[in-house]
């Protein structure tokens, strides 16, 4: 059972990583795509929108003062400087995505 539920929140990482709101039908269709079964109100508590769980994610993986720069307003400037930032969560989703993959394997494997 824990591989199952193990799965909710890497089809929600999964979607989120597309750049979709994550819902209960698009966790259900990449339950359905994979052959596994769906449970709706497991699947509810992982339903999300693109910026909370994006928040979430940016928090558990920036380092402590990396919240407070969060907050703080930007110039121009600072979003020219922001374009490594961006590459880097682009990079973070992908790989967001092949463990992803990768787990959902070793979940239809077994």
């Amino acid at each position: 059972m824990s591989q199952i539920s193990e799965a909710y929140p890497l089809a929600a990482l999964f979607i989120h990583a597309c750049d979709q709101e994550v819902t209960q039908d698009k966790i259900q269709s990449v339950f359905k795509s994979l052959g596994i079964e769906y449970l709706p109100k497991i699947g509810s508590l992982f339903c999300m929108d693109t910026e909370t769980i994006g928040s979430m994610l940016n928090v558990s993986a920036s380092p402590a003062g990396g919240a407070s720069a969060a907050i703080a307003p930007q110039s121009a400037q600072e979003s020219k400087e922001d374009a490594p930032a961006k590459k880097e969560q682009l990079l973070r989703k992908k790989v967001m995505m092949s463990h992803f993959l990768v787990m959902i394997f070793k979940i239809n494997k077994e």
